[in-house]
């Protein structure tokens, strides 16, 4: 299968429908027949399926061969693909339009700092005219956007404030008059397929031109431009296998900054870093996409650290971090402690601390200081604990082989790390622990035991369980928030652990139930003002409970538990998970299911389903563009199936 690109503007979609770039600019080849690509018809509605004969289809490809004759690929150290029109870079074929814009008279002020392309920045102004439209003779670049020609790569950034300024603007003088070139220019080219690659740790927007190599842009100007593209350099998001750890977390960071700018980021935007830093290969590598997320991790940590604290203020920047995180693979139990619910230990921790000060904490943790960032606390892993007065963390429960600790059989690793450390921890001391379950509000045999042990011994002072959803995206895993006070003086052999346990579905709740576990334990309690919240207060993105597509939606605040919980009501009930409820109410497979509903929508039929067999009725109020629509048509089929 051939593809071309007229305008060299669709070079990432052609890699992930898994085209490779040919010896010809424009034109990709797969040997698979087979086309893949996630909402077609959506991003292309115009698109439609032509059969050609196999004269038409040369014809066509003779027709790009011929054009682009000189042009050729030129593959880089990194293993990307990138433009290399007529030999030169970006900036060269930007000062060339200049040079043979002044050769035909236009003087102005375009160009009068500049020699053989470098010096003072000169801005090429590119007007605002479609792609695609040739009129007769000369045109403007059509092209929406500008772009410098500067001086050498600048070698060391203090800041993003570190920009190169435009000498014409400083200067005042009038703007440049717009340089004019053929179509399908080298500036042309190079424009069209220069791409954005994201930000980097100094919130400088890093780019890519046609052959290969990077730049960085701030306020709409060229700050520097690397000079080695075979070089690791965190600066311009270049990285590779071999690239240190302290290096790929400066890369993180630039995604971080994505993320406390305000956008809604998808797995897409994972995989724009992904590709930048190890190349297009990483799609398919799994340690690749680990190593990000672990560099992802660190870079969220430390900037936790600046932030210091752990009140309120710290638990709404620890929410808008791990909210605004893309969705993406992680291999089971390599997920941190999520930031949100690590703030509340630490909240916890801390108001023990308040009438003990100087006590010694631990920080049960395979990541160092993942629970522990605002508190002086040493980092263990295993079961090998030091004595301590304040144990926090988080473990996931992994099988391991049973072993027996305080009389009781254990076959989890958290649970193990839990009695392990009791066994080490001050009499008067305070244990807060994240563990996961495999159901919320229900307790497993083990645990049972595990629980009934500790409360003979010590007071219990907090135990709830949170749903998956709070840890994101697809997670299937429940959390388990413990809290373990004092020492009894005397054993109390009448206790016994609870039927059941409270489920929390949204991360304000989790914070009201961190206060009220302080205000009962402690005597102490932050208030809740205007002052320190979040700007988004009223919003978070839905987490479905339905797999079948990534999630896009945002929900009100105040209706993410109720949802969840309603949710998760259906699936005890009916005994089996969403998509497999909706898909045997409607007669698909899952998969033909994934073809006609967003995951949004399957959770909506899901509720309205359950109303209806129960004689209810049901709302949809989704926006505009959510697919209420879908909604009507899959309930009006799940009707005619059921001659209602």
């Amino acid at each position: 299968m051939v593809m071309v690109d007229e305008l060299g503007r669709y070079g990432s979609l052609a890699e992930r429908m898994g085209f490779k770039q040919s010896r010809l600019i424009g034109v990709y080849v797969k040997p698979s027949l087979r086309l893949d690509i996630p909402a077609f018809s959506t991003q292309f509605p115009m698109a439609k399926i032509v059969e050609l004969t196999d004269d038409e289809i040369r014809a066509r490809i003779n027709k790009r061969v011929h054009s682009r004759r000189g042009q050729r690929f030129s593959q880089r150290a990194t293993k990307q693909m990138g433009w290399h029109p007529t030999r030169t870079g970006l900036a060269d074929v930007v000062a060339d339009a200049v040079r043979r814009s002044k050769a035909v008279g236009d003087q102005g002020n375009l160009g009068s700092d500049v020699k053989e392309g470098l010096g003072s920045p000169t801005r090429v102004r590119v007007a605002r005219t479609p792609l695609g439209i040739s009129p007769a003779g000369k045109q403007p670049i059509p092209v929406d956007t500008e772009i410098l020609s500067t001086r050498p790569a600048v070698e060391a950034m203090e800041g993003p404030d570190k920009g190169v300024a435009d000498s014409n603007v400083e200067a005042g003088r009038a703007p440049e008059s717009i340089p004019e070139v053929e179509d399908g220019s080298p500036l042309l080219t190079a424009l069209a397929q220069t791409r954005w690659l994201g930000m980097n740790h100094l919130g400088q927007d890093v780019l890519e031109g046609g052959d290969g190599a990077r730049f960085l842009r701030v306020a709409g100007q060229v700050a520097g431009r690397e000079e080695d593209v075979e070089s690791f350099s965190a600066t311009f998001l270049r990285g590779g296998d071999d690239m240190s750890a302290e290096d790929l977390e400066l890369c993180a960071s630039g995604l971080l900054n994505e993320i406390e700018s305000g956008r809604t980021l998808r797995s897409e935007d994972f995989e724009r870093y992904l590709t930048a830093i190890f190349g297009a290969e990483a799609l398919d590598d799994q340690q690749s996409v680990l190593r990000l997320h672990a560099a992802l991790d660190s870079a969220s940590l430390e900037n936790m650290r600046r932030l210091g604290g752990n009140g309120h203020a710290a638990f709404v920047a620890a929410l808008r971090l791990h909210e605004g995180r893309p969705p993406y693979w992680r291999a089971e139990g390599s997920l941190a402690t999520p930031l949100p619910m690590a703030v509340a230990m630490q909240s916890l921790a801390a108001g023990w601390l308040e009438s003990a000060p100087g006590g010694q904490i631990i920080d049960v943790t395979q990541l160092p200081e993942s629970n522990s960032w605002s508190l002086d606390a040493v980092s263990v892993s295993g079961l090998n604990f030091p004595t301590h007065d304040v144990a926090i963390g988080g473990v996931f429960g992994a099988q391991i082989r049973p072993v027996h600790i305080d009389g009781v059989r254990i076959s989890r690793a958290d649970n193990a790390a839990l009695l392990s450390s009791l066994e080490k921890r001050a009499p008067g001391g305070l244990t807060t622990m994240l563990l996961t379950t495999d159901k919320a509000g229900a307790l497993d045999p083990e645990f049972r035991r595990v629980l009934a042990q500790i409360g003979v011994k010590y007071q219990v002072v907090g135990l709830v369980d949170l749903d998956a959803s709070m840890v994101g995206p697809g997670n299937t895993v429940a959390s388990r928030l413990l809290v373990i006070g004092e020492a009894r003086e005397e054993r109390d052999l009448s206790y016994s652990p609870p039927v059941e346990i409270p489920v929390l579905y949204d991360y304000e709740s989790l914070w009201a139930w961190t206060e009220n576990v302080k205000a009962l334990e402690f005597g102490e309690a932050e208030t809740f003002g205007d002052d320190g919240r979040e700007e988004n207060r009223w919003q978070a993105p839905y987490i479905p409970a339905s797999q079948v597509s990534e999630p896009e939606a945002m929900s009100p605040r105040n209706m993410l538990g109720p949802v969840r919980k309603a949710l998760a009501g259906l699936m005890d009930r009916r005994g089996m998970g969403i998509d497999e409820f909706v898909a045997s109410k409607l007669q698909w497979s899952i998969d033909e299911m994934g073809q006609y509903l967003s995951a949004e929508q399957v959770d909506a039929v899901a509720l309205a389903i359950d109303g209806m067999d129960d004689g209810q009725g049901f709302v949809e109020v989704d926006q505009t563009g959510l697919g209420k629509g879908r909604v009507l048509a899959a309930l009006a089929r799940y009707a005619r199936l059921n001659n209602i």
